[in-house]
C-alpha cells in the first residue's frame, strides 16, 4: 500500500515541476505549425479559385465562335491511328539534332508496322518493314520525320528523272479548297531528297512540278534509314497521309512492299492533321501573365492550343519575401530543425502532360458534361502538387471544347517555408526567454524554500534545544508568510520548551517547603506521643515523604547537571584509567553482582570531565544491575578505533521492547515494572547519561543482544587530538 502511494504520489521538486511546465511550451510550435497548414489550405483554395476564374475567362473568350472550332465540328471521334498531330518544336530539325529528337520526343512518334502494309511480294516478310513517323512545327515550316525499318535501301539512280524508281514516298494532304494534293519524294545517292508535285488524279504518278521550297535529307541507320522533310506549313491542309514504296534490290522499278498510313486515293480516306490554332493560342498567350498553364481541348480531348508553364508558379508569391529575406545566424543554427518541416520547392519535377496532344482525365470528362470542375493531383515523381480547373466551351448549347488551367503549388510552398522559418525563429526566441525566466523563477522559489527548511531544521539542535529563529526575508508573498508563521510558531515552542525545562527546578523549589513542613509536623506528632493506632499512618506518611523527596532529588539532579554542563571546564584525561578504577569500585560496592572488564587500551585520552564520565558509567551500571538476571555477569568493555573510544555495558536480562531503543534516553521514560521495586524511577538515569555523552560530543545507543536475551549500551566518544 505504501509503495502504491509512492507510485501515485512521487516526490517531485518544484524546480522539476516547473521544468515540466516549460516542456509544455513545445506545444506552441505545434499550434503554429497547424496554423500554417490551415493558411496553406486557404491559399490553395484561393489559388484554385483564381485558376477557375482564368479558365472561365479563356472559355468566355471562345464561346460562340464556331470558326475557331472547325476541327471540333469535323472530328467528333477519338484520335485514330491514321491521324497526325502537328507538334510545336523547340528548334528546327537538321542532321545534327535528329538523334536528340528521336530520343527525347519518341512519345510523339506514331508507329506503323505490319498492319499498315498494303502490298508485299512473297519473298519478303511483314516484320521486315516498319515506320515511326512524326510531324512537328517550328516557325513557318513543318517537319516530317520518318524513321524507316527496311532490310535494304534502294536509291534513285544518278541523273534519273524518274521519282518512282527506288525507295520513294507519296505524301497526300489538302489545299485551301479541301482538294487532294499529292507529292512524291525519292531518296538519291547523295543523301538528299527529290520532291515533285503529282497530278490531282490519284491514278497518275507522273510528276508535274519540282518543288524547290521543300528541303530535306536522309541518312542510313543499322535497321534502315531516317528521313526528314521540311514543308512550308501553309502547304499542309487539315488532312495528311503518306505511302511508302520499298523497291526490290534487283529491280528498282518494282516494289517489294507498300506501307501506308491510310489510302491516299481520296480526301475522305486521309487521316486528320490536327494543328494548334493560332487564334486560340493568341487568346491563351494573352493570359500568360497568370503564371498558369492553359490547355484548350476539343470535344474528344485533343489539344488545340496550349500556353504557359507549371514550372514558374512561385514567382509572384514569394518575390517580395525573397527580396526582404536575409540569412542570419539564428536561421543557420535552426537549419537542421527547419529541414524537418520544409517542403520541397524544386521546380525540376516531372510534367505528366509535357507536350501532350490528347488529354483524357476525369476532370476533362466531367467538364465535357457541362460542369466547371477543379481537382488537384501530384506529379509522377511526387515532388509537386498541381491544381487544375476545367471549364466547358459552349456553342449553341453544346459543349464543343474544354479550357484547362493548371498551376503548381510551389509558390505557396515557398511562402509557407518562409513563414515556417520566421515562426521557428520567433518560437525559439520566445521559448528560450520563457524557459530562462521560469527556470530562474523556479530556482528562486526552490532556494527560498530550501533556505526556509534549513533554517527551520537549525532552530532545533541535535540535543533537542530550541535556538533563536529569525526569518530575515521581507518578501510579501506566500513563502514570506510561511517563513514568518514558522518564526512565530518556533518562538512560542521555544518559550514553552524553556518553561518545561525550568519546571522541574521550580517544582523542586516549591515542593521542598511543604515537604519540610509535613516532615516536621510528623516528627512533632511522634514526639508528643500518640496512640498505636495512629503510629502506622505516621510511618506510611513518612515513607511517602521519603519517596517524594527521592523524586525531587532526581528531578533537581537532572536540572543541576544540565545547567552545570554548560559552564564546566574541560580537561584531557585517560579514559581507560577512569574505567579501570570505576570497575574496581563496582566490585566492592555491589558484592551481589558480577562484573567483567575487557580493556586492551592502556592509554586513551578524551577531552571532557572525568567526574561526569564516571557519573555516566554509574548510571549505566545501575541500570544494568536493575535489569540483570540473578548472578549473571555484567560485561564492561573498552575498545577504540582510529577516531573514537567505545565503552560498552552488556547485561543478560529482558530485552527492550521493539522501537524503544532510542526512546529510553528521554526523560520520564522508564521500562521498569512498577511492582518490581519500591523506589521511584522516572527514567532520569539514562537521560542524564545522554546529557553527559552529548557534552563529550559522543553518541549513546542501546541494542538488544543477538546471542541471548539482554541489552548492550554503547557510549562512543571522540579521541583527543593534539
Amino acid at each position: 500500500m505504501i509503495r502504491l502511494k509512492k507510485l501515485l504520489h512521487p516526490r517531485i521538486s518544484i524546480r522539476t515541476k516547473l521544468f515540466i511546465i516549460v516542456i509544455f511550451f513545445a506545444v506552441l510550435p505545434w499550434f503554429g505549425y497547424r496554423y500554417l497548414w490551415e493558411i496553406d489550405n486557404y491559399l490553395k483554395l484561393s489559388q484554385q479559385h483564381s485558376l477557375t476564374s482564368t479558365s472561365q475567362a479563356v472559355a468566355t473568350a471562345l464561346h460562340q465562335r464556331p470558326t475557331l472550332f472547325s476541327q471540333l465540328n469535323r472530328n467528333l471521334v477519338q484520335q485514330r491511328e491514321k491521324d497526325f498531330y502537328n507538334y510545336s518544336l523547340k528548334q528546327a530539325v537538321f542532321e545534327g539534332s535528329i538523334d536528340k529528337l528521336l530520343l527525347t520526343e519518341k512519345d510523339k512518334f506514331k508507329y506503323f508496322s505490319s498492319s499498315f502494309i498494303t502490298y508485299k511480294t512473297k519473298t519478303v516478310k511483314k516484320e521486315d518493314y516498319a515506320i515511326n513517323a512524326m510531324i512537328g512545327n517550328f516557325d513557318t515550316d513543318s517537319y516530317l520525320v520518318l524513321s524507316v525499318k527496311t532490310p535494304s535501301i534502294s536509291t534513285q539512280a544518278k541523273g534519273s528523272f524518274r521519282f518512282d524508281v527506288g525507295d520513294h514516298f507519296i505524301i497526300a494532304t489538302t489545299d485551301k479548297n479541301e482538294n487532294l494534293k499529292r507529292f512524291i519524294v525519292s531518296i538519291n545517292q547523295n543523301k538528299s531528297l527529290n520532291l515533285a508535285l503529282l497530278p490531282t488524279n490519284p491514278a497518275m504518278i507522273v510528276p508535274q512540278t519540282l518543288q524547290s521550297d521543300y528541303q530535306g535529307f536522309w541518312r542510313e541507320t543499322p535497321i534502315g534509314f531516317d528521313l526528314v522533310l521540311s514543308i512550308p506549313s501553309k502547304e499542309l491542309g487539315d488532312k495528311f497521309s503518306f505511302s511508302a514504296y520499298f523497291a526490290s534490290k534487283n529491280n528498282p522499278t518494282e516494289s517489294n512492299a507498300v506501307l501506308a498510313s491510310s489510302p491516299i486515293n481520296s480526301v475522305h480516306n486521309l487521316g486528320n492533321l490536327n494543328k494548334p490554332s493560332e487564334t486560340i493560342e493568341s487568346v491563351v498567350n494573352a493570359l500568360s501573365y497568370t503564371e498558369a498553364r492553359i490547355w484548350v481541348l476539343n470535344s474528344v480531348g485533343q489539344v488545340l492550343a496550349s500556353g504557359g508553364s507549371i514550372h514558374d508558379a512561385q514567382n509572384s508569391w514569394n518575390a517580395a519575401t525573397n527580396n526582404e529575406k536575409s540569412e542570419n545566424y539564428l536561421s543557420a543554427m535552426l537549419a537542421p530543425l527547419f529541414r524537418l518541416f520544409k517542403q520541397n520547392t524544386d521546380t525540376n519535377f516531372v510534367d505528366p502532360f509535357n507536350n501532350a496532344t490528347h488529354i483524357d482525365t476525369p476532370i476533362v470528362n466531367r467538364a465535357m458534361s457541362g460542369f466547371t470542375v477543379s481537382e488537384k493531383y501530384y506529379t509522377p515523381d511526387k515532388k509537386a502538387e498541381i491544381l487544375a480547373s476545367a471549364t466547358p466551351i459552349w456553342q449553341q448549347n453544346n459543349v464543343v471544347g474544354v479550357v484547362i488551367a493548371e498551376q503548381s503549388t510551389m509558390g505557396i510552398r515557398a511562402l509557407r517555408n518562409n513563414a515556417m522559418q520566421s515562426l521557428l525563429n520567433t518560437v525559439f526566441i520566445v521559448l528560450l526567454l520563457a524557459s530562462v525566466a521560469i527556470i530562474l523563477f523556479a530556482s528562486n522559489i526552490s532556494n527560498r524554500i530550501t533556505r526556509l527548511r534549513n533554517d527551520a531544521k537549525d532552530a532545533v539542535d541535535h540535543k533537542g534545544k530550541f535556538n533563536d529563529f529569525t526569518y530575515q526575508s521581507q518578501t510579501q508573498d506566500e513563502i514570506g508568510d510561511l517563513g514568518r508563521s514558522f518564526q512565530e510558531v518556533l518562538q512560542q515552542l521555544g518559550q514553552y520548551n524553556l518553561y518545561l525545562e525550568k519546571m522541574s527546578s521550580r517544582l523542586g523549589h516549591e515542593l521542598r517547603t511543604p515537604i519540610t513542613v509535613v516532615r516536621s509536623s510528623l516528627e512533632h506528632i511522634q514526639l508528643t506521643g500518640s496512640n498505636p493506632q495512629a503510629d502506622k499512618y505516621i510511618v506510611r506518611a513518612q515513607e511517602g515523604l521519603k519517596r517524594l523527596s527521592l523524586i525531587l532529588n532526581s528531578m533537581t539532579e537532572a536540572s543541576r547537571i544540565e545547567s552545570s554542563l554548560q559552564n564546566e571546564n574541560r580537561e584531557v584525561f585517560n579514559l581507560s584509567e577512569v574505567v579501570n578504577g570505576l570497575v574496581e569500585g563496582y566490585q566492592l560496592g555491589f558484592p551481589d553482582s558480577l562484573f567483567t572488564l575487557s580493556n586492551n587500551t592502556k592509554v586513551v585520552y578524551v577531552d571532557g570531565v572525568p567526574e561526569y564520565f564516571a557519573q555516566l558509567l554509574d548510571k549505566l551500571i545501575s541500570n544494568a544491575i536493575d535489569f540483570s538476571a540473578s548472578r549473571r555477569p555484567i560485561e564492561i568493555s573498552v575498545t577504540q578505533d582510529s577516531d573514537a573510544v567505545i565503552v560498552s555495558v552488556t547485561n543478560e536480562g529482558p530485552k527492550l521492547p521493539l522501537g524503544m531503543e532510542s526512546e529510553i534516553f528521554s526523560s520520564l521514560i522508564s521500562m521498569r515494572n512498577k511492582s518490581s521495586t519500591s523506589s521511584p524511577h522516572l527514567g532520569f538515569g539514562l537521560y542524564i547519561a545522554k546529557l553527559i555523552t552529548d557534552f563529550h560530543n559522543g553518541q549513546i545507543s542501546a541494542k538488544n543482544r543477538t546471542d541471548i536475551d539482554g541489552v548492550t549500551v554503547k557510549v562512543q566518544v571522540p579521541k583527543y587530538r593534539e
